[in-house]
């Protein structure tokens, strides 16, 4: 990849963990310990980008995301990985980790963004009966 895919691959990463919630591990792939490139409490990313309109997944690529995913979190940590390729994305995980997503939705819960809460809370402010105030805002995974 050039450097303006270099470029577009790193801009598109931040937009990726500003969207999810995921902290960007630095200096990812260049490392023994880093990895994968980003993360929640939950969740361990390998992040796919290319202008191109495929990318090709290899066994060798979601083995690399599982074992470093388990090495991280242990078994509770779910390796995933999000693609951006052609204009589109898409996140691709094991069978076994999608079930336990959707079926354990709320153990998979991460923080809204400062600005999300914020709006959030506004939003609330302006809705909302008085018996009703709410907890924290989260984002569903």
């Amino acid at each position: 990849m050039g450097f303006e895919g270099t470029h577009a691959g790193r801009d598109w990463e931040q937009r990726f963990a500003m969207r999810t919630g995921a902290k960007l591990t630095p200096a990812s792939g260049a490392t023994h310990t880093a990895q994968l490139d980003a993360g929640t409490k939950r969740v361990v990313w390998s992040l796919k980008y290319t202008k191109h309109r495929s990318y090709s997944v290899s066994v060798e690529e979601m083995d690399e995301a599982l074992v470093a995913a388990r090495a991280i979190g242990g078994a509770d940590c779910v390796p995933a990985m999000a693609l951006s390729f052609g204009g589109r994305e898409a996140v691709l995980l094991g069978l076994e980790d999608f079930l336990r997503i959707v079926q354990e939705p709320a153990s998979f819960a991460i923080p809204a963004s400062k600005a999300r809460t914020r709006r959030m809370r506004a939003h609330r402010l302006l809705h909302e009966d008085d018996n009703d105030k709410g907890g924290e805002p989260t984002a569903n995974l």
